[in-house]
């Protein structure tokens, strides 16, 4: 008596044997794919499919799977494994079972990439390594510019100014290599002050540059807080680690004891604060709650007593991720009826007020803040040269065209056409190249 389950469309053949339709699931088995050991017989003989005898010897290897109980089709004849039926069974036509089977999950999207250390700062440089590279040529072409004396400026610049620092680095070993000299001083009297001065900075590695800047903002009496404030704020906690190092080993004293011997009062804190590189990483989620009570705690420690506590300002200021800061200054809008920067202002003065709010308007917008940079280094009569190359060297490899687009919105005319008002020559030149024009 032939048996027939009219719920799932399952039946026993009979004579003449007809095979089940393709992608009718067996009750037992995941919807659309086959059974264990499906389409081989028992070890000892017994059935193929459900009630039909099948002899062993009958029996193919199990290369591909049609209906239940009826015999595989040849491998070479099997089309290739789709997700519409089952195991190696596309159906040639739409898909005929009760329920269209459910379709393989799309790929996880593929993780953000990991941010290197130097890399907080995102934006487009100007400044970009050039392709197909070749130390040995450039450093030749650099020995033959510097043979030529003053006239070789121009070309010297022309290789240098389109070449990545770590590129730079290569040159200047490979043509210690071939002369046994330093570059550095080789260079040294065939271009002008502010020349070389550009060009000096461009062949330093990026620590060694920042340690240099901040030795000539220390050396003699006194010390430029305006160079010491804008490298030690805008560095992120890896590179002032490196800067640290790098110091140690051209100045053969620790930093921070400079610093130390240097600076003054709470100023003097608020830099050997962030000296100690513990600023939470860019990349690092905002905590909100955390925001929001950093703000409160700022408020309480300034607008909200009598006096300043200025060890809670530098708590905060120090260590929070630039993006956490971005967000307590948000939230303190809301508790207060002066911005941030209003209230320091309010509770501060001299070098601190000085350091606190670069911290600040880094914090809201780093790419203005650079731009007011370069901006005051040209401003009125004179240039101040110092700042001008520092800043330009510095950020034409990370973010320049952010820059730029700052400069252009802020003070309604190009970078470019203020350095060629201000600067002349091959310095001119050379800042003009760094910066993309």
């Amino acid at each position: 008596m032939a048996y027939q389950n009219v719920n799932q469309g399952y039946a026993a053949p009979g004579a003449p044997y007809i095979a089940p339709q393709y992608g009718v699931p067996h009750p037992a088995a995941p919807y659309g794919g086959p059974p264990q050991q499906y389409g081989l017989p028992p070890a000892t003989g017994g059935y193929g499919s459900y009630g039909v005898p099948q002899p062993v010897q009958q029996q193919p290897a199990a290369v591909g799977f049609g209906g239940y109980g009826a015999p595989p089709a040849p491998q070479q004849q099997q089309p290739p494994f789709s997700t519409h039926g089952g195991v190696g069974a596309p159906p040639p036509q739409a898909y005929q079972g009760r329920t269209q089977p459910a379709q393989a999950p799309a790929p996880a999207a593929p993780k953000p990439a990991k941010f290197k250390p130097g890399d907080e700062i995102m934006g487009h440089p100007t400044c970009k390594p050039v392709r197909n590279f070749d130390e040995e040529a450039d450093a030749t072409a650099v020995r033959t510019a510097i043979k030529e004396g003053s006239n070789g400026a121009a070309g010297l610049i022309n290789i240098i100014a389109y070449r990545s620092t770590e590129q730079r680095q290569k040159i200047r070993g490979f043509y210690k290599t071939m002369t046994g000299r330093d570059m550095m001083e080789d260079i040294r009297g065939m271009l002008h002050m502010n020349t070389h001065r550009v060009v000096a900075a461009m062949m330093r590695a990026e620590d060694e540059r920042d340690a240099h800047y901040l030795y000539k903002a220390m050396k003699g009496r006194g010390y430029d807080e305006d160079a010491l404030i804008e490298v030690i704020v805008s560095r992120s906690s890896e590179q002032l680690k490196a800067v640290k190092a790098a110091y140690k080993r051209a100045y053969e004293v620790d930093l921070e004891d400079e610093v130390l011997r240097e600076a003054r009062g709470s100023f003097k804190k608020l830099l050997i604060g962030l000296l100690q590189a513990n600023r939470t990483p860019w990349e690092t989620e905002v905590d909100m709650a955390k925001c929001r009570k950093d703000a409160k705690d700022l408020y309480d420690a300034g607008e909200g007593k009598w006096g300043t506590e200025t060890s809670v300002f530098r708590r905060i200021l120090c260590v929070r991720s630039v993006p956490q800061l971005r967000c307590i200054f948000q939230e303190y809008d809301k508790i207060c009826k002066y911005t941030i920067e209003q209230s320091c202002k309010r509770e501060m003065s001299g070098n601190l007020l000085k350091g606190v709010r670069t911290i600040i308007r880094f914090a809201e917008d780093h790419h203005l803040y650079f731009a007011t940079v370069l901006y005051k280094s040209m401003k009125g009569l004179g240039t101040d040269d110092r700042q001008l190359v520092r800043t330009v060297v510095s950020r034409c490899e990370y973010d320049m065209v952010e820059i730029k687009q700052a400069f252009q919105r802020k003070y309604g005319k190009p970078l470019s056409k203020m350095i060629r008002g201000d600067c002349s020559g091959d310095y001119k030149e050379c800042l003009l190249r760094l910066i993309g024009e």
